[in-house]
C-alpha cells in the first residue's frame, strides 16, 4: 500500500505536470518554499511552480488534464487542488483508505529570467529554484539536483541562517517581518545581523498590512509551543506594540494586589502559564509541578477528561491560537483603567474590575477590522475576558466554558508567583535571585 508521503504516488503526478509544460513549450520551475523543504527533506504537499507562460490559462488547462480543482487566487498565483487516493501495488485505488490533497500553485515569472524572479523574493532560503524537468529524475533516481541559487540561499539554509534578499525586503511587504519570526521558530534559524537591523528599522511599517493578513500570521505565531518566547522576540524588535499599540503604555505600568509583574509582563507571562498548565493537564501522570498539586488543577483535569469522553472538548484545543490570544488579551482593559481610573479603580477585594468591560469593548472594536474572524471564536474570546476573574472577584459572570476556566486558572497561576518572588527578594535581595527554572522553565526577571 502506498501512503501520503510515498514518492511513488507524487512522482507520476509531477511527471505529468513536467510533460504538460514541455508539450506547451513553456519553461517551468519548482520554486521557493517547495525547494527549501526539498533540501530539508521535509514532506511537501504544496508545490510552487513558476512559468514564463500565461499562468492562469495554463493552470486551468492543467487542472482539467489532472482532474483537479482550479482556483484563481490573485495576479500572483492560481491554485490546483488534486484529491488523491492510496493504491495497491497494482495501482488499484483503496476506496476505504483516507484520501489526501496535493496542491499546485502556478505563478508567472516576475522579471526577465528565473534569476530575476528569485531576487524579488523575501529570504534567500526561499530564493531557490529547480527546473521542473529535472525534478522527477532527482526524486526517482537520485540524479544531481541542478539548483538555481543566485543569492546563496542553500548556504544560508545549511548554516541555519535567515537572510533577507535585499534592503527593501520588509518595505516591499511588511508582513514579511512576522514571517521571519515564524520561519526562525519553524526551522530553528538565526536572523542574520543586517536583516535583524532592517526588521527593527522597518517595524513601524507593519501598520500598512491588512488586518486579515496580520490576523492569520499572528495565529501562525501563537499555535506552536513557546508562543510567549516569540511574543517577547516581537517585543524586543519593536513589532509587538505595532501589532498591539494599546500595550505601549503597559511597560512599567505597575499593578496592585497579587501581581509582581507590570501589565505587559503579566500579559506575556500568562501565555506561558497557559502553556505550562496545558502540559500539566495533558501529562500522564500529573507532572511534578507545584501547580499540579493544587486541588483546582486536579478538578479541572477530571472535568477535561469527562468533556473529551463526551466529545465536547479536545485537549489539543488548550494550546490553540484563540486560547493563547485570549490569555494575552485578558487584561487589555487595565491599560485604559489604570491610565484613566475608569470603572472605580480597585473596587472588589482590592482588585480592579473596570478593565473587564473595557477589555470586552477593545476586542469588539478590533474584531470589526477582521471580517474573516469566526463569530464563535469572537464569542469565546469575549466570554473569557468577561469571566476571567470569576464573580467572586468582580467579573459580571462566572466561567461557563472550559476555555474560560483554563484562562482564569492560567491568570491565577501566574499571579501566584508573586509571593514566591517577593520572598526571594526579601531573602536574597533584588539581584540575588534571577531564575526559577526548576518548575517554570524560564528566566524570571526580577526588577
Amino acid at each position: 500500500m502506498n501512503t501520503e508521503n510515498d514518492s511513488s504516488e507524487i512522482l507520476p503526478l509531477l511527471q505529468q505536470v513536467a510533460q504538460f509544460f514541455s508539450t506547451h513549450e513553456r519553461r517551468a520551475f519548482l520554486v521557493g518554499g517547495s525547494v527549501r523543504d526539498l533540501l530539508l527533506h521535509v514532506p511537501c504537499v504544496d508545490w510552487d511552480i513558476a512559468t514564463d507562460g500565461d499562468a492562469p490559462r495554463l493552470a486551468r488547462e492543467l487542472a482539467n488534464m489532472l482532474g483537479g480543482y482550479y482556483a484563481y487566487m490573485n495576479d500572483k498565483a492560481c491554485r490546483i487542488t488534486i484529491k488523491q487516493q492510496p493504491t495497491t501495488e497494482r495501482g488499484e485505488a483503496l476506496e476505504a483508505a483516507k484520501s489526501w490533497e496535493t496542491v499546485l500553485d502556478i505563478a508567472p515569472l516576475h522579471g526577465a529570467s528565473i534569476e530575476a524572479d528569485l531576487r524579488l523574493r523575501d529570504f534567500t532560503l526561499n530564493a531557490l529554484a529547480v527546473p521542473l524537468s529535472d525534478l522527477v529524475p532527482h526524486l526517482s533516481a537520485g540524479m544531481p539536483l541542478p539548483l538555481i541559487d543566485p543569492l546563496h540561499g542553500a548556504d544560508d539554509l545549511a548554516a541555519q541562517r535567515l537572510r533577507a534578499v535585499s534592503d527593501a525586503t520588509f518595505q516591499q511587504d511588511p508582513l514579511r517581518m512576522l514571517r521571519a519570526v515564524r520561519f526562525m521558530q519553524r526551522y530553528q534559524l538565526t536572523l542574520e545581523t543586517q536583516s535583524e537591523a532592517m526588521l527593527v528599522r522597518d517595524a513601524p511599517l507593519l501598520v500598512r498590512v491588512a488586518a486579515e493578513r496580520v490576523h492569520d500570521e499572528l495565529y501562525a505565531h501563537l499555535t506552536p509551543t513557546a508562543a510567549a518566547e516569540r511574543l517577547r522576540f516581537l517585543d524586543s524588535h519593536r513589532l509587538f506594540t505595532v501589532l498591539f499599540p494599546e500595550f505601549a503604555p503597559a511597560r512599567g505600568m505597575r499593578q496592585p494586589g497579587l501581581h509582581h509583574w507590570d501589565v505587559l509582563e503579566h500579559s506575556l507571562e500568562t501565555v506561558g502559564s497557559l502553556e505550562r498548565l496545558a502540559a500539566i493537564l495533558q501529562a500522564s501522570p500529573l507532572e511534578s509541578d507545584p501547580l499540579a498539586e493544587q486541588s483546582d488543577i486536579v478538578g479541572i483535569r477530571e472535568l477535561l477528561t469527562e468533556a473529551e469522553q463526551q466529545g465536547i472538548f479536545r485537549g489539543a484545543d488548550l494550546l490553540s491560537a484563540p486560547m493563547k490570544l485570549a490569555a494575552l488579551l485578558h487584561d487589555i482593559g487595565k491599560l485604559e483603567e489604570l491610565a484613566e481610573q475608569i470603572g472605580g479603580g480597585f473596587t472588589v477585594n482590592g482588585r480592579m474590575v473596570g478593565h473587564i468591560i473595557l477589555g470586552v469593548q477593545y476586542v469588539q472594536r478590533q474584531a470589526v477590522q477582521v471580517p474573516t474572524l469566526e463569530v464563535a471564536q469572537l464569542d469565546d474570546l469575549l466570554h473569557i475576558i468577561l469571566a476571567h476573574h470569576t464573580k467572586e472577584y468582580g467579573s459580571p459572570v462566572n466561567p461557563s466554558t472550559i476555555e474560560a476556566l483554563i484562562v482564569h486558572q492560567a491568570d491565577l497561576a501566574e499571579a501566584q508567583l508573586t509571593g514566591f518572588l517577593e520572598h526571594c527578594q526579601r531573602s536574597f535581595g533584588a539581584d540575588g535571585w534571577t531564575s526559577y527554572s526548576a518548575n517554570y522553565g524560564g528566566q524570571l526577571r526580577v526588577p
